[in-house]
């Protein structure tokens, strides 16, 4: 069986449509989930524009299982909503605002994950002029994440990909800072 033909399952409940990873690739947010959009409080053309850009989401091209702990879903994420991470001392500075008299040691993916996901969702708000709350539920709403690259940035990917751990499961920006900031490294799937 070919890599395209896998449908990716488990990993709490992936997938329930049964596409292939072709079909999820090609089609990463399908027609059923971007129609949710009309029934959202956003302004028409904030509509208009996110259709415009999810219709030019995809490739014919399956990402290659992780490699060492990397994997690329460049070519599978949400066009035009990116954004750089701090590096290691910033991070560090970002999230002792928001847990005061942190110290290394107790900082963790989650402590991390709040800063970064907080960045993808303002990445996407701005870009489409919505609120950043807003902007998190719309990519639970089509069923996409926010996806660390382990060279710092933020994309917004198809979840059934991303959390396919048999093929994916890879180490990022968050185990990365982590070995940084306090040495201990996980898979950025663990908690």
């Amino acid at each position: 069986m070919t890599i395209e033909c896998i449908i990716p399952s488990g990993n709490g409940g992936i997938n329930g449509e049964g596409r292939t990873l072709k079909e999820i690739c090609e089609r990463p947010v399908p027609e059923h989930l971007i129609k949710k959009l009309d029934e959202e409080r956003l302004a028409p053309e904030a509509v208009n524009k996110m259709k415009a850009d999810l219709a030019r989401m995809g490739s014919s091209r399956v990402p290659q299982p992780a490699l060492n702990g990397h994997v690329d879903f460049s070519a599978i994420a949400w066009p035009g909503v990116t954004a750089r991470l701090p590096e290691k001392n910033a991070l560090v500075a970002a999230i002792r605002q928001n847990y005061p008299g942190i110290s290394l040691d107790d900082i963790n993916p989650r402590s991390i994950r709040d800063i970064t996901y907080y960045i993808g969702r303002k990445a996407l708000a701005d870009r489409y002029g919505i609120t950043i709350s807003k902007a998190g539920q719309i990519i639970g709403l089509l069923d996409l994440v926010i996806h660390e690259t382990d060279d710092g940035r933020i994309e917004i990917v198809p979840n059934n990909v991303h959390r396919f751990k048999q093929l994916y499961a890879h180490k990022g920006y968050v185990s990365k800072m982590l070995k940084l900031i306090n040495g201990k490294e996980v898979a950025d799937e663990d908690e």
